[in-house]
């Protein structure tokens, strides 16, 4: 499922598919399960969150009653603090932290995104154990066609990004 509060965005996804073009060529996508109410993600094991930093927080709160046991949150942002704005409101154990490099993605109208390349997601915990989720979430990602890895330290590499895009931005 893809949650979006914007209903144009999802109409368009619904009724054409999404367009993607960019790095890996120029793709429309049809049958993806998408709607504007969170509430049609409950019992989803895997909950990303992929948003502006500033929507983090809204997001985890309208997370916080359908995420227990063993179910994951995976947060990727560029910027420092979206784990610890969701752990607000989710158990740090149930928080993994992914680091795009080499993404670059935008929408660029609803129903149509366009990304630069599509280089590697590095994916590390909150809090740093053994965790036999780690290697299915990293599995997910491999076997949907990305790069994945998983990373012990992965504070490093969220400073390292922090680093290179206070740099080039």
């Amino acid at each position: 499922f893809m949650v979006d509060s914007w209903k144009d965005h999802i109409e368009v996804i619904k009724t054409k598919g999404l367009r993607i073009h960019g790095a890996s060529g120029d793709q429309v996508i049809h049958n993806i399960n998408v709607s504007t109410d969170i509430n049609t993600t409950k019992n989803s094991d895997l909950y990303i969150i992929a948003t502006k930093t500033s929507h983090v927080e809204l997001v985890a709160s309208q997370l916080q009653s359908f995420v227990e046991g063993d179910n994951i949150v995976l947060t990727i942002q560029n910027g420092l603090g979206s784990s610890d704005l969701i752990a607000k409101y989710i158990n740090r154990n149930n928080i993994f932290i992914g680091v795009a490099e080499g993404f670059g993605a935008s929408v660029i109208a609803p129903g149509t995104v366009h990304h630069n390349a599509m280089k590697l997601i590095r994916i590390g915990k909150m809090i740093h154990s053994d965790d036999s989720r780690f290697s299915s979430v990293v599995k997910i990602w491999t076997d949907s066609g990305f790069q994945a890895k998983a990373f012990e330290d992965i504070d490093r590499l969220i400073w390292e990004k922090f680093i290179c895009n206070v740099t080039f931005s």
